[in-house]
């Protein structure tokens, strides 16, 4: 919930999705719009959606990823910030790319120690996610 609520303090509108209650309540007292279900997730945002998935350390991406493509269409945008290696967010890319819709495969460690972060996806996603991601620069430091 940190890079949520720090996009909050910047007028980004978040909706987060979490299973576990007590995180929920913890987002809603941070300004974040919180659901205990990807569905409203999916009927909170507008067109073309934007997701971000940042699930906690040792969750199963893969089956949440998976469950998103049921609420996701063509030119909807997932950047996936899971702990995965580069391998299988090429692989997650290759999937999402069949499908028609845009992927980032991004390394949020290395966004916090100001590093390059993005792994993979498409250039158009990158310039769709450019304007978050410059908010998220000054949340984690850069100028």
């Amino acid at each position: 919930m940190l890079l949520a609520s720090q996009l909050r303090k910047q007028g980004v509108t978040v909706v987060g999705y979490d299973p576990d209650d007590a995180r929920r309540k913890r987002g809603v007292s941070l300004g974040v719009v919180t659901t205990s279900s990807l569905q409203a997730v999916a009927l909170h945002l507008p067109q073309p959606k934007m997701l971000w998935v940042i699930p906690p350390l040792g969750s199963p991406a893969d089956k949440l990823l998976r469950q998103l493509t049921e609420l996701v269409a063509e030119g909807d945008l997932v950047v996936d910030w899971t702990s995965s290696d580069m391998g299988e967010k090429q692989k997650r890319h290759a999937f999402f790319q069949k499908k028609k819709i845009l992927y980032l495969g991004c390394d949020l460690k290395a966004a916090r120690q100001e590093q390059p972060f993005v792994q993979t996806g498409d250039a158009v996603a990158l310039e769709l996610s450019r304007p978050l991601f410059e908010k998220l620069f000054v949340v984690i430091g850069r100028q």
